[in-house]
This record gives structure tokens, sequence and C-alpha cells, in this order.
């Protein structure tokens, strides 16, 4: 297979050699050392979005107990607390529910709005503004939670709930694609690694925070986790900094790759900056996308989008999936301190917060195993799969088979199975990921790698959304 990387050693780390330098679909960008290191940039950023979307409950418990009068659904000097069956207490938590909504719509927004509002900064550039957008969502819940200010700039506190959400949304709206574009000439191992990263950086919250939390060490459950990721993210600030734009940048500028891109049997258009009046060089493609360019790449629609036609509706399924068992839904349809769980003929008592760590163990399993088993060409497949060649790309829809028997597991009313519907459900979701990840590096120009990329996962974000607003209903449902 002459595009398939051949990994080499050299002073005892793996390089990948490539055996073409042409930018013809499939054909890895260039030579260079694996970047293991970019799991550290990926996950403080979903670990931060992990403390967003699994800590909504500690949080709404701060306010719980904090300047609220029921009577009036006004901020007061008072600590009484929140009836939540009272029309003020209903109303003042489904204005919480709103605000913790503007995760899910500020990272739809920013899955292809990023092309739009940074249009003016580079890919490498906008993951800097992603990572430090998710530094300040922590900064702000890390003073919500310990009311210290109360009231900031004369606002609720509430309203610092829809800003420190949303901005956790622009960061992971515009963290993914712009990371993977950047990384894409680094080659595939390099990408595994980061993408392995996603739910490395969820489990550290949802099973280690929920372990420690189960054991009432800290009287703010949730801060020490903001704080970790706070001081986690400066750190992967800095790996990235000193590390991977470094050696991008480098084979940027030794690029030697001058002739046109061809897909499917036409020539592009040069992009802006184009030499001699030929094409800017595959990796400057990667480097920068102007509003112009962007045009550019919807105006090329033919070269790209027909190729993730099936993957686009496959990840709006399945992220609708997600969003409701990750864990969403469960966490009202076991909502009690303790609950009676039966197996093997025994009943047993277990605690909610257990319950959730053994689950969320089982969902992260299945999300981190699938990833590398399921990556195009994974050799953990090389001896069972397509002749020894590794994991081949398969069809999108065969990861949903997994996806719907993690959902009928997940309603089905036994507690005892319920973390294996999460296993399946995760599964599914991190399969179609490495498998479209790996589809897009093979099939698509890599001059439209950053928007193949951002509309899919744009419209696969479409069903998060859709998932997050119907799990009230299904509450109602199910409950």
């Amino acid at each position: 297979n002459s595009h398939s990387p051949l990994l080499h050693k050299r002073r005892g780390e793996d390089v990948e050699k490539f055996s073409s330098a042409d930018d013809t679909p499939g054909t890895p960008l260039f030579r260079g050392l694996t970047h293991r290191e970019a799991i550290c940039v990926v996950i403080p950023v979903f670990s931060g979005y992990a403390a967003l979307f699994s800590l909504q409950r500690e949080l709404k418990s701060t306010f719980n107990l904090r300047y609220f009068d029921a009577g009036n659904a006004t901020c007061g000097p008072n600590h009484s607390y929140i009836n939540a069956t009272s029309p003020a207490g209903e109303s003042f938590f489904q204005t919480f529910e709103t605000g913790v909504s503007m995760l899910y719509i500020g990272n739809l927004i920013f899955r292809a709005g990023h092309n739009v509002f940074f249009s003016f900064l580079n890919p490498v550039r906008r993951v800097y503004v992603a990572m430090s957008s998710m530094m300040l969502s922590m900064f702000i819940l890390i003073f919500l939670s310990l009311g210290v200010p109360s009231g900031l700039f004369g606002c609720p506190d509430i309203v610092w709930v829809y800003v420190a959400y949303m901005l956790g949304g622009v960061a992971i709206g515009t963290f993914e694609a712009n990371l993977l574009a950047v990384i894409t000439p680094l080659g595939p191992t390099t990408k595994l690694w980061a993408i392995i990263g996603m739910p490395v950086g969820i489990v550290i919250i949802t099973v280690l925070g929920f372990f420690i939390m189960n054991w009432e060490i800290f009287a703010f459950k949730a801060v020490p986790f903001y704080i970790f990721v706070f001081v986690f993210l400066i750190v992967g600030m800095l790996v990235f900094g000193l590390s991977i734009p470094k050696d991008v940048s480098h084979h940027l500028h030794t690029d030697e790759s001058p002739e046109p891109s061809v897909v499917d049997g036409d020539t592009e258009t040069p992009r802006r900056g184009s030499h001699s009046g030929k094409p800017v060089p595959k990796h400057e493609a990667i480097r920068a996308m102007t509003f112009r360019e962007l045009i550019a790449d919807f105006k090329a629609v033919k070269h790209w989008l027909p190729k993730i036609a099936v993957h686009v509706p496959a990840m709006t399924i399945n992220m609708f999936a997600v969003s409701v068992f990750s864990p969403g839904l469960l966490l009202y349809l076991y909502d009690q301190p303790t609950f009676v769980v039966n197996a093997f003929g025994h009943s047993y008592t277990i605690r909610y917060d257990l319950f959730f760590v053994v689950y969320n163990i089982f969902f992260s399993l299945g999300d981190s195993l699938s990833r590398k088993i399921f990556y195009p060409g994974s050799s953990l497949c090389c001896c069972c799969c397509n002749k020894g060649k590794g994991m081949p790309v398969l069809f999108p829809l065969f990861s949903l088979l997994f996806t719907g028997a993690g959902i009928g597991i997940g309603l089905s009313g036994f507690a005892f199975i319920v973390p294996l519907g999460g296993f399946f459900v995760a599964f599914g979701n991190g399969s179609l990921y490495a498998q479209t990840c790996g589809h897009i590096d093979r099939s698509i120009n890599h001059s439209h790698n950053l928007i193949s990329l951002s509309t899919w996962l744009f419209v696969g974000d479409i069903g998060s959304v859709i998932g997050t607003n119907v799990v009230p209903l299904l509450k109602k449902t199910f409950t």
C-alpha cells in the first residue's frame, strides 16, 4: 500500500516515513516524528468540556445554597434555600438549564462559525483562542462557585452561567477542527494520539471527579476540578506552542511540492498567495483560511461534500445519542442519593456518585478503545482485517449498530446493565469519529481538510443540540 506510513526508528523515536510528497488524497503530507505530546494539548480542553456538562448538578447546588430569595426569585443576603417546586424555583431552574445549554449552542455556532468570526486568524492561532476561551470559562466558574464576588458588574450570578457556558461552547467548537487541521501534516499516528486524548480528557473529570466527590472531600465539590482544568490548559498551551506548530512551520517552509492539486480529474484553482501562478503548497493551505477562501471552498463543494455525504447524517444521529446518554438522561432517571440495583438474585444499595463513576468508566472505555481499534490502518486489527494492512475504512452506518444497542440497554430499566449501554453508545461514537477522520485524510484533498472537518462536526452537533433539548421530554416519559 503506497499510501500507508511505514514506522521506522530514529534515535529511539517513532518516525513516519511516507512514500510520496504529492498532494493527492490519501497521501500523508510529509515525513516527521510522531508527536505523542499532542494528547497533552487535547486533554485539558476536553476536561473543561466534561467539567461543563457533567458538573452541572454541583454548580446548580451552589445556587441552591446561596443568595436566593425563594419568595420573589431575586438575589438577597439571607442565604435562603431554593424551593425547586415553587413557581420561583421552577422559573429559576429553567433559566439555569437554558444557561447550561449555551455550551451546545455555542459549540454548534462555532463549529462552522470559526471560519467566519476568526477568518483573520490561521488555525494555529484559533487553537490558542479556543484554549483561552476555555480558561476564561473555568475562571468564571471558579469565582461563581465560591460566590466571590456576587453580582459582578451589576449582573446577577445566573448571567455569568450563560457567559461561562457560551465561552466553553466557543472553545470546543473552534478547537476541534482547527487542531485536527493543524496536525494533519504530522501524519496519522499523531492524529490518533490527539483523538484518543478527547475521551481521556473527559474521563479525568467524569470518573476521577465523580469518585472524589463520592468521598465528599471538598466543601465546594466542583471548584478543584475547575482549577485543575485551568492550570492544565496553561500546560497544554505551552506544549502546543513549544512543539507542534514549530514542527509544522518547519515543514511548511521546506515543502517542495509545486504541482497543482488534482481531484476527480479537475485541477483546482490556486489559492491566494501562490507562487509563479502555481498553487500554494499543501501545508500552507492548512495554515489559514480567509473569508474569501471559505467561499472558494464552498464553490468547490463537489470535491469534498459528496465524500462525507453519509458520514454527516451518521454523525448527527450519533451525537444525538451521545448527548442523551453521556450521561444526560440517566442523571434524571437515577437522581437519588442511593438506589437499589438488582443483580444475580441479590439486591445492592449503591450511591448516586459511585454508580456514575462505574457508568463513566464503561463509557470512557468504549470511546477510547474504539478510537484505537477503528482508526484506519490501526495495527490492533492487522491480524484479522484487510489482509494484514490494518483496519480498513468502513461504511459509517456500521458504527450506529453499536449506538442502537447502547440506547436499548440504557433504556431497559435494569440499572445493573446500564453501564454496558454507555459502553456501546461510546463505542459507536469513537469508531465513527476515528473512521471519519481517517476517511477525510485519505479521500479528500488536503486543502479542503478544514472545511470538511468543520462541516462534518457542525452538522453532527445539530444532533447534540436536539438531544440536549429533548432530555426534559424524555425525563417525563421514562420517569
